[in-house]
């Protein structure tokens, strides 16, 4: 079973909560388990590797995941302009909101 050390801390901005709760409760139904921790707390010994889910508009990875020997996952939020064809990014249907 994977578990997964994932960095919450308590001043996380509310679309980065939702979508780590959201990406949580849906691996969980494949078994995945999860180990929430804050900026204050140590980090999780008993983990396969940690996820930084608040990354990205200049924010980096939390310090302490720095020095850890297990994989770091980050999420880089915003990166869509630059990851998919200006075409399909700028549609006609993504900018009426349908």
């Amino acid at each position: 079973m994977l578990r997964v050390g994932v960095y919450l801390p308590r001043h996380l901005p509310h679309s980065f909560r939702v979508y780590a709760n959201n990406i949580m409760r849906e691996a969980a139904k494949l078994g995945v388990e999860f180990e929430p921790f804050a900026y204050d707390e140590a980090l999780p010994g008993n983990v396969h590797l940690y996820w930084d889910p608040r990354c990205g508009g200049g924010g980096v990875p939390y310090r302490a995941l720095n020095t850890t020997p297990r994989p770091v996952v980050v999420t880089v939020h915003g990166a869509a302009p630059m990851a998919l064809p200006s075409r399909e990014y700028f549609s006609r249907d993504r900018k009426s909101g349908g």
